[in-house]
């Protein structure tokens, strides 16, 4: 499947956030996510599978615009990986699971072996290896701690952050783009920030140049569907226009509240305007289509452009505790909860050799829907965390608002409901500094989301929607056994 799992910020599109590693532009996969919908859709987002997790030290993220001091991709924000920044002892580790669910046969059983090592070079240099092995059998459900990123400083004080960038591109031109932040901080447990900033995304390397000609089912019925790229004949001959940057406009605020040393609530607002977003299209067709594109072996085609204006925007807030448990446990508390909202703010630009009617082929009903409403209403994280000298318990429980699943016909449009999940997992240090065992479980209560209904699940091939948040394998049990030498 044409897809990648990736990063997404401010509930929009993986290609709006920047992922770096140690402070470097990481490259974008040459895959576009052709199968996805929604915020997903003609997104080439970085492949994180290409990273062993052994060698991460930590995540860093900045959720805001943050184009003037970075560049393209900036516009939700920024993750920064850090890797290990330090020769690492010889380890291995070992983790296994499969999918224990009461309504199929057990399966995805899932092998995971990783190791690491390091060594010095020089009196400062090192070299870390790391190297990760995944296997993986399928599943068959078919039918008939990140940080922000904040200024640190007193109490009293006003701290003000101005950034201004210019670049010029060999494809679309110059940008120019600003941002100013300003943090007060009035007293010790009480600090409000707020930023706005312009920001823009050129546009991806697949989105320019990717070509593909596939199959795929229209309401049961296979047609050769090509995606010709921005540079092709086809593009030229449907009169579509070089992609050019898209551009934004990012304003955010909040504030932290402290009321005691263990005790910390955060709330955060955000509004982003994007003119001139970058869609993949939906299927164009007619004959006068077919008389275009027959001679490549395909029947319909998909373009990028730049069709449509987009605004996001939404509201977090989060609690956090940490509390001593007897002589040597800890307990962690943590509550985070996200609102966001998308809406088309413009009319659908068509290419100049198609009439105004191609509009809803290009980014109609369903596509528009999806962007607007097929993510949750509202998501609330519950987190709990006990660390006791070996051993660590985690509890985390999660729920996804309301799911909209759309149609270009409105007779076809479904709703799955809000859903629960919880995951746990248990650690016991078996061997201080040497050996760690740890047990868990996804989904411990093998929650699936609602059925797809009869119209729309390709004849019983696909019984769980695509769109469900939470997935659809059910619960998922594993073991994971680390050895440092």
């Amino acid at each position: 499947m044409d897809a990648l799992r990736s990063f997404t910020l401010r509930g929009l599109s993986p290609d709006h956030t920047l992922v770096l590693i140690n402070g470097k532009r990481r490259h974008k996969s040459a895959l576009i996510n052709r199968l996805g919908s929604g915020i997903q859709k003609g997104s080439s987002p970085v492949d994180m599978n290409a990273i062993p997790a052994s060698a991460v030290k930590q995540m860093e993220v900045l959720r805001d615009g943050a184009a003037a001091q970075y560049g393209s991709d900036a516009i939700a924000g920024v993750v920064n990986i850090e890797l290990r920044d330090e020769p690492v002892p010889f380890s291995v580790g070992y983790k296994v699971g499969n999918h224990a669910t009461d309504d199929f046969s057990n399966d995805g059983t899932t092998h995971d072996i990783n190791a690491a090592y390091g060594f010095s070079v020089g009196d400062e240099g090192y070299i870390n290896l790391f190297g990760e092995m995944r296997m993986r059998e399928p599943t068959n459900r078919a039918g008939a701690d990140p940080r922000d990123q904040v200024e640190e400083g007193d109490a009293d004080e006003v701290l003000v952050n101005a950034a201004g960038r210019f670049e010029s591109y060999s494809d679309f031109g110059e940008t120019l783009t600003g941002k100013l932040a300003l943090r007060y901080q009035p007293q010790e447990e009480l600090i409000f920030r707020g930023a706005v900033s312009t920001g823009f995304r050129a546009p991806n390397l697949a989105q320019r140049y990717f070509s593909k000609i596939s199959t795929t089912f229209i309401d049961n019925v296979p047609y050769e569907v090509g995606l010709f790229n921005n540079a092709s004949d086809v593009a030229d001959v449907l009169g579509v226009p070089d992609l050019k940057e898209e551009k934004s406009f990012n304003a955010s605020g909040g504030l932290a509240v402290s009321p005691t040393d263990n005790l910390t609530f955060t709330v955060d607002i955000f509004h982003i305007d994007i003119e001139d977003r970058i869609i993949l299209s939906g299927n164009l067709s007619g004959p006068e289509i077919e008389n275009l594109v027959s001679e490549f072996g395909a029947q319909r085609v998909q373009v990028f452009s730049n069709a449509v204006d987009t605004r996001t925007w939404g509201i977090d807030l989060t609690a956090s505790y940490r509390t001593l448990v007897g002589d040597q446990g800890s307990l962690l508390l943590k509550g985070a909860l996200n609102t966001t909202r998308n809406r088309l703010v413009s009319g659908v630009r068509t290419p100049s050799q198609l009439d105004e009617s191609f509009g809803e082929s290009i980014f109609g009903r369903e596509a528009r829907l999806e962007l607007e409403k097929e993510r949750p209403k509202n998501t609330l994280n519950l987190e709990a965390t006990y660390d006791n000298g070996p051993f660590s318990f985690s509890a985390i429980s999660k729920r996804y608002g309301e799911v909209l699943v759309p149609d270009n016909d409105p007779a076809q449009d479904y709703t799955l409901s809000e859903e629960w999940v919880i995951n746990m997992s248990a650690s016991y240090e078996v061997v201080e500094d040497y050996a760690t065992l740890m047990v868990g479980a996804r989904n411990l209560l093998d929650n699936y989301p609602d059925l797809t209904p009869s119209h729309s699940n390709f004849l019983g091939i696909f019984p769980y929607p695509t769109a469900s948040p939470m997935g659809f394998n059910g619960r998922y049990l594993y073991s994971k056994l680390s050895i440092t030498f």
